[in-house]
């Protein structure tokens, strides 16, 4: 019984010399914030709430939880790529036919025996046909891109060179 009794002595004399140590620190430590405006605060809401959220920047500055103290770095910019456009369809123009009003090609698509009679407007895999002209035939991808190609000089898509349609390449008649 007597421990009993030494051991809550021991525990009252310990929580007096903590609560004097408390009070004593108190009143030495300056005060480093100013004292804020006293607003009206209702007793139901947390006494933080009468705080500015300026007072609380340095919580934000230097993270409590963080190993560093320093807030996350900012996410890297994302990259943003275009794609390529798709390639041109295998093409050969075999023969173009112009009349007053208006010009048609015959075109051979991927194999010989695939044949096609186009007109300005018509599309071919998805490539549409833009101008004809006596010895060529344009093709444009949605309006971004163009390829050509010639007659009689055994060019397809395979050797045609993809041109921004902002500067198509134009020939004189006399090619």
């Amino acid at each position: 019984m007597t421990l009993r009794l030494i051991v809550f002595v021991g525990c009252i004399v310990g929580s007096v010399v903590m609560i004097r140590g408390a009070l004593l620190a108190r009143d030495k430590a300056p005060d480093r914030l100013p004292a804020e405006p006293a607003t009206a605060v209702s007793p139901a809401a947390s006494p933080l709430a009468a705080l500015s959220l300026e007072r609380f920047s340095v919580t934000r500055e230097r993270p409590l939880f963080s190993p560093n103290r320093r807030p996350p770095p900012l996410p890297p910019a994302p990259v943003v790529t275009r794609p390529s456009p798709p390639a041109p369809p295998k093409v050969t123009l075999l023969g173009t036919v112009m009349d007053a009003d208006e010009a048609r090609a015959l075109v051979s698509v991927g194999t010989p025996d695939k044949m096609l009679r186009v007109r300005v407007g018509d599309e071919i895999e998805g490539w549409k046909v833009t101008q004809i002209e006596q010895r060529w035939l344009v093709l444009s991808l949605d309006n971004r891109t163009t390829t050509t190609f010639t007659l009689f000089s055994g060019q397809d898509a395979s050797v045609g060179k993809l041109q921004p349609l902002s500067a198509p390449a134009r020939r004189s008649r006399g090619d």
